[in-house]
């Protein structure tokens, strides 16, 4: 009695076979032979790397062969080879495509927010906004440090300020020795206090409790008699901060007031405006928002003055 080869036998026998109508009934049910190679390469391996993959040699593959649903036409069988190879990390389009800000090599952006030095307050603290108050000179050398460590960086595109005399006057002395342009606006002033405005916080708690108390309980949204809100600063903020993120100049700096700056930097992190006094801004301190690929992030916060690192 003839004994049969054993099913693997015959299966690979079916394989290795020219296809044709008396093999057909060997072939597994919805396949078709697309090679004449051993079974072991039928799914796509050609010596251990994917015939698909990068740097695979050509190999044919066993796959399957559906039917369309209009027609009944079988996909024609796929070769690919080395050549075929597609690297998808050099043709895919990076998170918010190729235009974003800080996408790619070849782009790159940074602001430094830079508080000015220390003011002349008398005695006891103040709310001091549009109050229009020069620097201290021990203010002024607190600046004069940081424009010494800008000086061994490339020079900056650009300083933007308000038109009050100490941001005007840090402006100033940051560029000293360089060309950098200095563009003003009234939309960088400090917020607006209103009746407040030079008044002892000492004294505004206890003779205007209300007041006072009405305004700890909504920091963001309270409006002092005659003046501004937070989100009335950041209304008037946030429109010229996206303008300056979005312009040509890719290294700038913003000689700005607390608040001003407290504001930029609750909108890159994402902070309500009710959590901004969580921001420290001491006087004559240096802040960097930096973009990446992810957008905008803060590399650094408060840094005293003299500090080097940007």
């Amino acid at each position: 009695m003839r004994r049969s080869a054993p099913k693997s036998a015959r299966r690979a026998r079916a394989f290795r076979s020219p296809p044709d109508r008396t093999r057909r009934a060997a072939i597994p049910p919805g396949r078709r032979i697309a090679s004449v190679r051993p079974r072991a390469r039928r799914w796509g391996f050609a010596g251990g790397r994917g015939a698909f993959g990068v740097g695979a040699r050509l190999a044919h593959v066993c796959v399957p062969s559906p039917r369309s649903r209009d027609g009944g036409v079988r996909r024609p069988c796929v070769r690919r080879s080395r050549r075929d190879s597609v690297d998808v990390s050099r043709t895919a389009p990076g998170p918010g495509g190729p235009t974003s800000i800080g996408q790619g090599k070849s782009m790159s952006r940074s602001v430094l927010l830079i508080r000015h030095g220390l003011i002349v307050e008398d005695g006891a603290p103040q709310f001091l906004g549009r109050t229009d108050l020069p620097m201290t000179e021990e203010g002024e050398a607190q600046v004069r440090e940081i424009a010494t460590v800008l000086a061994d960086y490339p020079p900056l595109d650009a300083i933007f300020c308000s038109d009050l005399r100490r941001s005007k006057r840090t402006a100033e002395l940051l560029t000293t020795g360089r060309r950098t342009p200095i563009f003003v606006s009234q939309r960088l002033r400090e917020i607006d206090m209103g009746e407040w405005e030079g008044l002892p916080r000492r004294d505004v708690e206890v003779f205007r409790p209300d007041e006072y108390a009405a305004r700890g309980r909504d920091l963001a949204h309270y409006r002092v008699p005659g003046g501004e809100s937070f989100s009335d600063l950041a209304a008037r903020v946030l429109p010229l901060w996206q303008t300056i993120v979005s312009g040509a100049d890719t290294r700038v700096a913003i000689a700005g007031h607390a608040g001003v700056n407290r504001v930029i930097l609750a909108h890159v992190l994402g902070m309500p405006l009710e959590n901004i006094f969580r921001i420290a801004q001491r006087p004559g301190c240096v802040s960097l928002v930096e973009w990446t690929r992810d957008g905008p992030s803060v590399r650094f916060l408060d840094l005293p003055p003299g500090s080097r690192g940007f």
